[in-house]
């Protein structure tokens, strides 16, 4: 009668051994593929999210008009101002969509805040042109995670040399281009620069002769 011969002790020390090392190092192996995976995950979102926000800037800008309007007070406010009242700059822009088909303006005034607390990019935005005294902006975050946010006037010489904004003369409200800067702790520095409408119809510089410009040099 032959006799059965189990697996010792050791032989099964070695074997529970060798399956542990091939569990955790299974298991480090997917730990790894997850991580990467929301990495990369995050990165495409971070990176739609710069694009989102830099074409809806640009878009703002790029339809940029020389049109003045009133403030919540009555008084003129010129159709480009920088660091003013929060704002990193504030604008009149052309090209306000009306799919409703409401009565209201196409033109819409247009402003950039940058909170160091939060890091966030903020765009707000009138729903009147010229305000009432209860009139507020709508407020929308457009990109969070920001170091720091630059939004400069590019002049051309002749500008340089005369100064920009001159008071009285409602072109010399725009000047040749903005230069956008984003600094993103996670990402390059996002460098853009969006040259402004040449020749805008006369009608949006509406308002624009009459009354002392605010904020008339920056």
């Amino acid at each position: 009668m032959l006799s059965q011969r189990g697996f010792t002790l050791i032989e099964l020390l070695v074997a529970i051994s060798i399956f542990s090392v091939i569990g955790l190092a299974s298991y480090q192996l997917l730990q790894s593929a997850i991580e990467g995976k929301k990495r990369i995950k995050q990165s495409t979102e971070n990176v739609l999210a710069i694009a989102r926000a830099v074409d809806i800037m640009t878009s703002d800008f790029s339809q940029l008009v020389p049109r003045r309007i009133r403030n919540n007070y009555g008084e003129w406010l010129a159709p480009l101002i920088f660091e003013e009242d929060n704002y990193l700059v504030e604008f009149t822009r052309a090209g306000w969509p009306n799919p409703t088909g409401k009565k209201r303006s196409t033109l819409q005034r247009v402003a950039y805040s940058f909170d160091y607390d939060d890091r966030t990019l903020t765009r707000h935005f009138w729903e009147v042109l010229d305000r009432a005294e209860e009139s507020k902006s709508v407020e929308e975050v457009i990109l969070s995670d920001v170091e720091e946010c630059l939004i400069v006037p590019v002049l051309d010489e002749s500008t340089q040399e005369q100064g920009i904004l001159t008071q009285g003369d409602s072109q010399s409200y725009l000047p040749m281009a903005i230069q956008i800067s984003i600094f993103l702790e996670s990402s390059p520095t996002v460098l853009r620069t969006v040259r402004l409408v040449k020749n805008a119809p006369r009608s949006y510089a509406e308002g624009s002769e009459k009354g002392t410009e605010k904020n008339a040099d920056t």
